[in-house]
């Protein structure tokens, strides 16, 4: 099997970075900016493709609710665009959401970098009640040579279930910032790209 490699950082202690995503607004409009960090690794507006979606004011906070998820993955998503202008390792990504009535069983996230290399995770869930879900990662990416900064795609993606909702009230993504770099590895979690979920 082809093996599919980026720039690998060497496992040194760097600042956390973070990106996180709400919807403080005041009416229901899903186009807010999320709050990061460091302006080293900085995130666009979210993008909801493909399901009916709304936020309202629930009982904990603000939460974004949608409908009509799909049985299988691919034709709806959350789009989560990032930009990183340093070295990076992408720790984790926690999720707090929840699934109503009828609403998705399954989640896959999906993270691609700006060669398209891609890390592909199945989980199951979300429950009915609200919860942080963290997802450990462990990802190295970095500009490539003569670009300003690496792009990165996260796509959120619930399924299953038969057309109910399913409630987001945030999506925090964490990293750490990486000084020095070598290409290649072959150690687990070196940064490459790999189905991380199943097949």
């Amino acid at each position: 099997m082809k093996q599919l490699l980026i720039l690998a950082l060497l496992p040194l202690h760097g600042f956390a970075q973070s990106i996180t995503y709400t919807w403080p607004g005041l009416d229901a409009n899903p186009n807010s900016y999320p709050i990061y960090t460091n302006k080293l690794f900085m995130g666009r507006i979210a993008q909801w493709t493909g399901v009916e979606a709304c936020v309202y004011n629930g009982s904990d906070g603000r939460e974004f609710s949608s409908y009509d998820w799909p049985a299988i993955p691919g034709a709806a998503h959350v789009r989560l665009s990032c930009l990183a202008f340093t070295a990076l390792r992408l720790d984790s990504i926690i999720i707090t959401h929840r699934s109503g009535p009828g609403g998705p069983d399954k989640l896959r996230v999906t993270i691609a970098d700006g060669a398209f290399r891609r890390t592909v995770m199945n989980l199951e869930g979300p429950s009915a009640d609200y919860e942080a879900r963290s997802i450990p990662l462990s990802l190295a990416m970095a500009p490539a040579m003569g670009s300003e900064y690496e792009p990165i795609t996260i796509l959120i993606e619930p399924y299953g279930g038969d057309g109910g909702c399913w409630e987001l009230r945030s999506v925090r993504v964490v990293a750490s910032e990486q000084n020095t770099f070598v290409e290649g590895g072959n150690a687990p979690n070196d940064g490459r790209l790999v189905n991380a979920g199943k097949p």
